[in-house]
């Protein structure tokens, strides 16, 4: 039996990915702190954080106006993080809904 092998792989979290999605919506890091009850300096850490375990930008600085600009990538995943996210909220409600009719078939063969 070949051995176990460990490796540490970065993963990022779905919190992260809300900080993302709100850093986009909002406009700002400031805004997004604001709507996420969250200081400025924990934005910044985890967009920081997210970016590198992603390996790539998602936000830019942007010259012409005050804040950031949206990157290719940071597109990409916004997008595909809007996915995810409506899934995951959608997993508590359905389990929740799956719970009743099971509990409904278990009265109605006792």
């Amino acid at each position: 039996m070949p051995p176990f092998i460990y490796f540490s792989m970065k993963e990022f979290t779905f919190h992260q990915m809300k900080v993302f999605v709100a850093v986009v919506e909002q406009g700002t890091f400031k805004k997004a702190a604001d709507v996420l009850d969250l200081t400025q300096p924990a934005i910044t850490l985890h967009m920081q954080n997210l970016e590198s375990v992603l390996g790539f930008k998602l936000l830019s600085k942007s010259a012409s106006r005050r804040g950031s600009e949206i990157t290719i990538q940071g597109k990409f995943f916004y997008y595909k993080s809007l996915e995810v996210l409506s899934v995951i909220d959608q997993i508590r409600p359905g389990l929740a809904g799956l719970t009743n009719k099971l509990d409904c078939i278990k009265a109605s063969t006792l």
